[in-house]
């Protein structure tokens, strides 16, 4: 009992298990480790870079962080505070026990172990302080680099924009540029198809070629001529005649003429038949596939070329009309591409029997003015003449 009642032996037990219970570095290193793993820089950088690309707003974020780490504050100040009355009751504990055991002569001996609580509170207070400021710290270094991250993104947000406006706009420019080189390009197409090719040149040096005439052919020739002598002699006769040899077509008014004022009203049930032959591309990627529409019927183009017409889909196909003035109906004119300008040498597009109505309404069903057949060996502009001219303005 002397033994176990000593007081060296007792104060030096005591001592040993504060100096374990309250050891600073272990206290610090442990709550260091609590406070790294739940303040790691990476970990807050990471979660506080993943909202802040979702949010973008830097209000939002500053918000977050400033609240996330007030609680985290709270909750650590919650656990030293607890940490620190565990340590003291269980103390409180350890001295009770001694003091029932030790005499008198120990009470100088816990006076001595009560300074060192003391001592070893007021140490965990400075410990407790300093992490307060490393924290405070830690947190305004967080919130700056917040700061600059999101003023850096904003940054390049507006370059980004600043950039798309300009290449906008760069190819818009480009695209209207292209819009006029291609309509002066084909203009000048237009133009040089009108052209009619140079007469060729026959080669000097070579002789003239001396052809006989057949008694048939000759005798041909002789008649032609001869009628041709005729029919000038009763023209010089009748008068001058300046519309010879024109269409009847070219010697009538058009009044179904887009630039006289005629339009197209509707298709009925007929639709545009669309190819994708000709494509117009910008840097290789193609923008749209140019067709003739039905108006392409009323423009009056003065050279008929391939591809120029419209072309609906099946074997029949209708188009409503609004003449450019009240009128009798007496002539109907069809254009097509004569079968020698074909490149196939066929017009099996060519349209073969039509009808045409008379109406004053387009809700009316019309009254039929004629019928008619389109030759594919005749000219390329045949006029048809109404049996008796409608009655019906139109």
């Amino acid at each position: 009992m002397q033994r176990l009642l000593d007081p060296a032996v007792v104060s030096a037990a005591v001592e040993s298990k504060m100096q374990r219970l309250l050891d600073p570095a272990v206290v610090s290193a442990a709550v260091e480790t609590k406070m790294q793993r739940l303040l790691d820089p990476a970990v807050v950088s990471a979660a506080v870079e993943a909202k802040m690309e979702k949010l973008l707003d830097s209000a939002v974020v500053s918000g977050a962080v400033e609240v996330t780490m007030q609680r985290l504050l709270e909750e650590q100040q919650l656990k030293q505070e607890l940490t620190l009355s565990q340590m003291k009751e269980s103390l409180q504990l350890d001295l009770k026990d001694l003091k029932d055991l030790k005499d008198l002569q120990d009470l100088k001996d816990l006076k001595d172990l009560k300074d060192l609580k003391d001592l070893k509170d007021l140490q965990d207070l400075n410990n407790l302080q300093d992490l307060k400021a490393q924290l405070l710290v830690l947190d305004s270094e967080n919130r700056q680099r917040l700061q600059q991250e999101v003023s850096a993104l904003s940054r390049q947000m507006e370059d980004h924009q600043t950039e798309s406006l300009s290449a906008s706009e760069a190819l818009r420019v480009r695209i209207q540029t292209l819009e006029e080189q291609n309509s002066k390009f084909s203009q000048e197409w237009s133009s040089l198809q009108m052209t009619p090719p140079p007469a060729p040149c026959p080669e000097a040096g070579l002789p003239p070629v001396q052809q006989q005439l057949t008694p048939e052919l000759q005798q041909a020739l002789e008649k032609w001529l001869s009628d041709r002598i005729k029919d000038q002699a009763s023209l010089r006769l009748t008068g001058s005649c300046s519309d010879c040899g024109r269409p009847d077509a070219d010697k009538m008014a058009d009044f179904a003429l887009e630039t006289q004022g005629a339009s197209v009203i509707s298709t009925r049930c007929s639709e545009t038949y669309r190819i994708r032959s000709a494509c117009v591309t910008l840097f290789g990627f193609p923008l749209w596939y140019p067709s003739e529409s039905p108006r392409t019927v009323i423009q009056g183009s003065p050279v008929l070329l391939p591809g120029k017409c419209w072309a609906f889909h099946g074997v029949q196909g209708t188009l409503l009309i609004s003449l450019s003035h009240p009128i009798t109906v007496s002539h109907v004119t069809l254009d097509h591409l004569p079968r020698y300008n074909s490149p196939t040498g066929r017009i099996d597009s060519a349209p073969r029997d039509l009808q045409v109505y008379g109406m004053r309404e387009e809700s009316e069903e019309g009254s039929l003015l004629g019928a008619f057949t389109y030759h594919e060996d005749g000219e390329s502009t045949q006029t048809f003449k109404l049996p008796v001219s409608s009655d019906c303005p139109c």
